[in-house]
């Protein structure tokens, strides 16, 4: 059995042996971390305004690392929206 931390997750190679091999990777990143609820329909970006920036950002309405949490506006088929952070949602 093999064991990795978290900053691994490829590179176990072939297997060269007769016998099966076991991995155990243990990961947990926090930019893959969710709400369990979806804060857009709990608070609306109407009423998440009028709210501080701190509490907008304990609610998901931040963007974390460089691309988690980016939205775009809703377009019509073959429209591509333009990605942008969701602060951009209170200017």
């Amino acid at each position: 059995m093999q064991l990795y931390n978290d900053t691994v997750l490829h590179g176990g190679g072939e297997n060269t042996t007769p016998h099966e091999r076991v991995d155990v990777i243990l990961h947990n990143t926090l930019n893959w971390l969710q709400q369990e609820r979806i804060h857009h329909l709990l608070c609306p970006p109407e009423i998440a305004k009028g709210l501080d920036p701190e509490p907008r950002a304990l609610m998901g309405y931040t963007l974390v690392g460089p691309v988690l949490g980016l939205y775009s506006t809703p377009s019509g088929p073959g429209e591509g929206g333009e990605l942008v952070p969701p602060e951009r949602l209170f200017e």
